[in-house]
Order: C-alpha cells, then sequence, then structure tokens
C-alpha cells in the first residue's frame, strides 16, 4: 500500500510541475492575462502553484507515459480518466487554470480547475482518491496553519480563488473546503490551531443555507467558537477583497455574529410570523431531539425561545414528545430557492 501511495504522490507532483510549466510557455498568454486579470502577480501566481491545463486530451497522460507512470495510477490519482471506447487513458483536466491542493506536509494530492470564463462547470476538483478526501481536506491549511494559530482565529471560505484572493491581500489565515460543507474532522483539525472559525459565505440564500448544515457540526466541537460572516448580496471574499481591500473585509470579520443565532434568525426571517411554531415544530425540535447533552439542549432551548419568542416549557414539551426516527441529525430544510452547491 505504501509502494502504490508513493507512486500517486509522483503523479500528483508531476502533474503539478507539469501543469506549471504550461503556463509559464510564450504560447500561454491567455492563460497568463487571465491571471493576471484576476488580480495576481506573475511571483504569486509561482509561488501557489499555479499551472495550465492544455486543449490537447492527452497532453498530461502522455507526459506521465514518458515518465514511466501507468495510466491506471493516474487514474487512480484522478489526473487521467478511461474511456469506455477505446480503454485509452484522457486528461481529467482539460483548458483550466489548475490550482494544486496540497496536504498538512505541503504534498499535492489533489487539483482544483477553474474555467476560463463562464464555461461551466465553472470549478472541477479531483475525484476522492487514496491520498485526497475532500471531507477530510482544507484547501491551503499546510500555509495558512501558523498564520491560524498566531491569530487564533481562522477563516472559512467557500472557494479556493476566495482564499488565493484573501492572501493576495495579506489575509493568511484562510481556508476553504472544497464543493462539500463544513465536516467534523474539518473543524477538529481546526480546533487544535484557533479557538474561533469565522465561515465566510455569499451573500445570497445558497451561502446562508450552508450555515444550517454546519450547527450539527459545530456543537460537536465544543471548543471552537463559530461565528458567520455575510457578505453584501453578490458578492464574494474574491470580489469584496478586491473592490473594498483588507481592512473592509476585516471588519465584516470583527463583526461576525454566532452560528446559532444566525441559523435560527436566518430561518425565522425567511417565515412569515404565523408560521414560525410550525417551523420550531417540523425543523427545530427534530434537531433538538437529536442532542443528547442535556445542558447544551436546555441551554439552546433557551435561545431559540428568545429568538422565537415561544416559552422553553412549550419547545420543551415538544421536544419530550415522539422521538425523532432518523438516527443522524436530520437537516433543516434549504432555504426557498437555493442554488445548488458549488
Amino acid at each position: 500500500a505504501q509502494l502504490a501511495e508513493a507512486a500517486l504522490y509522483k503523479i500528483c507532483a508531476e502533474a503539478g510541475e507539469y501543469f506549471r510549466l504550461n503556463l509559464e510557455k510564450p504560447q500561454s498568454a491567455k492563460a497568463q492575462e487571465y491571471v493576471s486579470s484576476r488580480g495576481f502577480s506573475p511571483e504569486f501566481a509561482q509561488e501557489y502553484g499555479f499551472g495550465l491545463a492544455v486543449q490537447e486530451p492527452m497532453a498530461l497522460v502522455n507526459y506521465l507515459l514518458k515518465k514511466g507512470r501507468s495510466i491506471s495510477d493516474m487514474i487512480t490519482a484522478s489526473v487521467a480518466l478511461s474511456s469506455k471506447y477505446d480503454q485509452k487513458g484522457y486528461d481529467f483536466f482539460i483548458n483550466r487554470l489548475m490550482i494544486p491542493i496540497a496536504d498538512m506536509h505541503g504534498r499535492v494530492i489533489a487539483f482544483g480547475g477553474r474555467s476560463f470564463g463562464d464555461e461551466q462547470p465553472k470549478y472541477k476538483n479531483s475525484m476522492n482518491t487514496p491520498l485526497f478526501d475532500k471531507s477530510q481536506v482544507l484547501y491551503n491549511l499546510h500555509r495558512a496553519k501558523d498564520a491560524i494559530r498566531t491569530q487564533r482565529s481562522a477563516i472559512i471560505c467557500e472557494g479556493y480563488m476566495d482564499v488565493l484572493q484573501l492572501a493576495n491581500h495579506s489575509l493568511t489565515n484562510s481556508v476553504a473546503c472544497l464543493g462539500t460543507a463544513l465536516t467534523l474532522p474539518h473543524l477538529r483539525r481546526l480546533a487544535a490551531l484557533t479557538p474561533q472559525v469565522n465561515l465566510v459565505f455569499d451573500g445570497d440564500k445558497a451561502g446562508r443555507n450552508a450555515t444550517l448544515r454546519t450547527v450539527s457540526t459545530a456543537l460537536e466541537v465544543a471548543s471552537v467558537e463559530c461565528r458567520v460572516v455575510v457578505l453584501p448580496t453578490g458578492e464574494d471574499p474574491d470580489t469584496f477583497v478586491q473592490k473594498h481591500g483588507a481592512d473592509a473585509f476585516r471588519d465584516f470579520v470583527q463583526n461576525a455574529k454566532g452560528l446559532l443565532d444566525f441559523a435560527i434568525e436566518t430561518r425565522i426571517q425567511e417565515t412569515h410570523a404565523l408560521g414560525v411554531p410550525d417551523l420550531v415544530t417540523k425543523e427545530i425540535v427534530p434537531w433538538l431531539q437529536t442532542i443528547k447533552d442535556p445542558l447544551k439542549q436546555g441551554f439552546l432551548m433557551n435561545r431559540i425561545s428568545d429568538l422565537t419568542g415561544i416559552t422553553v416549557s412549550n419547545i420543551s414539551q415538544a421536544v419530550k414528545g415522539d422521538a425523532p426516527t432518523k438516527k443522524t441529525p436530520p437537516k433543516l430544510a434549504p432555504l426557498p430557492g437555493v442554488l445548488p452547491e458549488r
């Protein structure tokens, strides 16, 4: 198994170097212009390992074959795909700006690919592999861990372009989830570094909905204070920091709201006044029933009472009613008109 993993690490490292050298070639001027248009200098792009996946469908596969790598290992490392028509291997990433994803030791284990312009999908990440599990890995944590420890605060974004732009503006304590909501392993990893985590979401309903899924996760890691930073509608950290600068972004982080209050208040705001009791019965009570610690449950009931105007005794009565049939904590229903996850 160790030999097999070593081969995958080599493939990822060689692919990263191949992508990086592609971007530096004179014929890659359009890709270089795109990087510059996003506000990144050539020095920054080099430091963060920016690269280019070209349009030829077997360019990387052929490069790695010459290095003695097998197509089956390339497929396992998620840099190649197999074709059911001709049994050949084809590049997994084609015509994309490439961002390497590293483990805590700085070893490349996967890639993110950003399309040039609005081609869909805009973002494409490596599949899960023996080296890369998106529920365990936070983008940029290997670089940000020292700043997170020193500042006693972490910023979690929804995408790696957000993290890169924040780093470009000297905000070095940011990481990103990779196409998934924040998980328990993510939060435990951060809890080893900091007592405070700030979840930054795009100023739209999809972003707000992501925080609802995080409440149950946050309750499992009591040592970390989870807060929510909501940017203005239509903004994400990438666009916001370019328009308004690092100090304005820091002000938003400074004024972050507690995760629990934000999650409940957001649901209440999306519900008309007469619908609040129904919201509590259908969504909040089943969720409270999954929380086994009586002190945590009591604290939450008091907080929810303050936010909804429903008495603690009424909430408590409802919680002591029928237990939820599911053993796993139910997800709070998505807000109306939610966009799909990136």
